[in-house]
């Protein structure tokens, strides 16, 4: 019986505990939550959320707390806590409190957000306050007056908070309010208040804004007024989005976000046959905007017929590639069931490019009526056309139950691009069988026979291979190791440095380990996850681990853009400086090369050079000495790079998108890289500096490298 009320006890006492670690449910009520707030007053972890919870009632009680609170407290944080919590609600006595709170001084710019967005909720006479206070307290011309710097700086915060308020409002005050703003013309708030008035139903206000927008000299603005006309069914739209077309035609350095605005205001046209040329140009712009605008407008074209009729008529003739692989990648959502035909026609090409996105389109398409052709592609002997067949047929045929039977028949041929290609399709299907065989090439002699199949191991998780990778630790070197180190960790969530400790931790284990559910889970610290003592060289953030690596690097015009808080360095100098450091810091048994790039390509080595005194004095000497103009040719750069065939890691640097080369169309691109990386098994890290690449992200996810990020 004892035992009985012991272990009840217990089971009584661990509830209450795990109770006490569960989150607190929400109170349903204001008495339960000022209740709450009561217990968490004095703790300052713990009462924002208390504080948030009382914003959900608009009750006189929780409401004069809340002032109350405002009174008593001088901390800018629990402040914008309490305005938050004020303004959340239309409330009795918020709008004058909340004014006061927008106007404080000292202040903070999360106070004055929170305020003004508490006034915004206020209803219409919030709206109204906000509108009335642009006018009178906060209009131009009042600030203009303004001689006190610190004064000055905190009523342009204020009149920005208010700005960023009434854009919350969806009303015609606070639409007719920011309309006034962007009849004002002031640099900075302009573009904002147009972007807010986007859905805003035409008025006589809303209207003239949008028509003075339109002839802005800022050619994003133009953009966005442009799209707002067409969206509203406008009579000037047609004019204005052909008008500015011609205004970023003739720019030398029009911006993404004003050509990806200009795109989007032209889908609603292209019943029109004045915007499918303008479109085409625009859409086809190298740039990260411009490729994430049409994405997200590709699949609406297909509902335009006459301009899907034009695409396959006019389009497919243009003498840009870049252009005419925009216009298959169009055609992938046309309902024409001839459109299968002409990308099954278009593998045939002899451009890569063309092929490259002809395949994906078909995979796109999910039309199996392309299989036939696929297959017939596929058995014909030779050609990189049959890799690319392999692609249309994975996106088509991977939830047919014969098809891994296939990839696994593609092992035994002697083609090693092939073979590599329909192993990585094995690996991304997860077959078993495929692991069977690439265990044949843990031994292989050919370093990027042994990389694949590491990969595949890390991919296809089974037990069986960790016996298997255990003697290749000490076997390999440089990033090879860490390859099998990571595949290892994968599978086991360890990271032993030596076979030998490896092999110990096996034998105790073996026979009862289960493989860890989530690769994820690996990334857990663990007391036996100790990497070797030693510095590690970096650059840019991204660890220096392999023994052969080449460094490309863009020198392009756009290299010459300041960065940093003190805009005392440029781009180029910044990546010299760190290119530096790291050739003086690397390892004596590493080999490596130095890959500039702008139109063309500058390459320091004819093939990876031994760390020694000479070739780092040789390297520095050219580093110091590289000075940045030109085009971004990317392709010929990771073409001198990869012809090269000791190195096994490449880190890219660049800041813009293909504008020269062979291949500027960066999807592509991509696909041709991961054509000669089938063979090959580079890691490419790749580091962005500026806009956030789509191209370079992708080169590093598809090749297990790293992607950076800076700005």
């Amino acid at each position: 019986m004892r035992i009985a009320i012991l272990t009840l006890t217990l089971a009584l006492g661990l509830a209450d505990g795990l109770a006490a670690q569960r989150k607190p449910r929400r109170p349903k009520t204001a008495a339960e939550a000022l209740a709450r707030f009561e217990k968490v007053r004095d703790d300052a972890k713990r009462r924002w959320g208390a504080v948030k919870d009382l914003g959900r009632f608009p009750d006189q009680e929780v409401t004069s707390l809340l002032l109350d609170e405002l009174s008593r407290t001088d901390d800018l944080r629990y402040r914008q806590d309490l305005a938050n919590a004020l303004g959340a609600v239309v409330r009795q006595g918020a709008l004058v409190a909340l004014e006061e709170l927008l106007f404080e001084v000292p202040g903070s710019g999360g106070i004055r957000k929170a305020s003004a967005g508490g006034i915004a909720r206020q209803g219409e006479r919030g709206i109204a306050r906000l509108a009335a206070l642009l006018e009178d307290k906060l209009s131009t011309k009042q600030l203009d007056r303004i001689k006190k710097k610190d004064e000055l700086k905190r009523l342009r915060d204020v009149r920005k908070a208010c700005l960023d308020g009434l854009a919350l409002g969806e009303t015609e005050v606070a639409a007719n309010a920011l309309a006034g703003v962007v009849l004002a013309g002031v640099p900075g708030e302009q573009r904002s208040a147009l972007e807010a008035i986007a859905k805003a139903e035409p008025s006589k206000q809303v209207t003239a804004a949008r028509v003075r927008a339109a002839t802005s000299k800022d050619l994003h603005v133009a953009a966005l007024a442009a799209g707002q006309l067409t969206a509203h069914d406008h009579a000037r739209g047609l004019d204005t989005v052909l008008r500015v077309h011609r205004k970023l035609k003739a720019a030398r350095n029009a911006s993404g976000p004003a050509r990806a605005a200009l795109i989007r205001a032209m889908v609603p046209l292209l019943e029109r046959n004045e915007v499918f040329d303008p479109f085409v140009r625009q859409a086809s712009t190298a740039d990260p905007d411009v490729a994430k605008a049409v994405d997200g407008v590709a699949k609406d074209i297909g509902q335009y017929e006459s301009f899907q009729r034009w695409l396959v008529k006019a389009g497919l003739k243009r003498s840009s590639e870049l252009e005419r692989c925009l216009v298959i990648r169009l055609l992938t959502y046309s309902p024409e069931s001839r459109v299968t035909k002409i990308l099954c026609d278009l593998m045939r090409s002899q451009e890569p490019a063309i092929v490259y996105t002809a395949a994906r389109a078909l995979g796109r398409r999910g039309d199996r009526e392309a299989v036939p052709t696929l297959q017939k592609m596929l058995r014909a002997p030779g050609g990189d056309r049959r890799i690319e067949a392999l692609f249309g047929l994975q996106a088509l045929e991977k939830g047919q139950p014969d098809w891994p039977a296939q990839l696994l028949a593609l092992l035994d041929k002697a083609d090693r691009p092939l073979r590599a290609t329909a192993l990585d399709f094995l690996a991304e299907l997860g077959s078993k069988e495929g692991l069977r065989k690439v265990y044949e090439d843990l031994d292989d002699k050919d370093w990027a026979l042994r990389a694949a199949a590491y990969d595949y191991c890390r991919a296809v998780r089974s037990s069986e291979s960790i016996p298997r990778l255990i003697p290749r630790v000490d076997r390999e070197s440089g990033r090879l190791r860490e390859d099998v180190l990571d595949t290892l960790q994968s599978l086991t969530a360890r990271r032993y440095q030596t076979s030998a400790h490896w092999e110990d931790w096996w034998r105790k284990v073996d026979g009862s380990f289960e493989l860890i559910p989530d690769p994820k889970k690996a990334k857990k610290k663990q007391k036996d996850n100790k990497r070797e003592k030693g510095r590690t060289v970096t650059y840019y953030d991204l660890p220096l681990i392999s023994e052969r690596v080449t460094f490309v690097v863009d020198t392009s015009g756009s290299m010459k853009a300041k960065v940093g808080t003190s805009k005392k360095r440029t781009r180029l100098g910044e990546a010299k400086r760190q290119l530096s450091n790291v050739v003086q810091e690397m390892a004596k048994n590493t080999k490596f090369n130095l890959v500039f790039f702008d139109h063309g390509t500058k390459k320091l080595f004819k093939v990876v050079a031994d760390a020694d005194r000479a070739s780092r004095a040789e390297a520095l000497e050219r580093i110091e000495k590289t000075k940045a103009g030109g085009g971004t040719n990317v392709f010929a750069a990771l073409q001198s790079a990869f012809a090269d065939p000791d190195i096994d890691t490449i880190y890219l640097l660049s800041d813009g998108y293909p504008s020269a080369g062979e291949i500027q169309d960066a999807n592509a691109l991509a696909d041709e890289v991961a054509r000669w990386n089938r063979t090959r098994q580079v890691r490419i890290h790749c580091i962005a500096i500026g806009a956030d690449s789509g191209l370079l992200r992708r080169l590093a996810e598809e090749s297990g490298g790293k992607y950076a990020h800076f700005k």
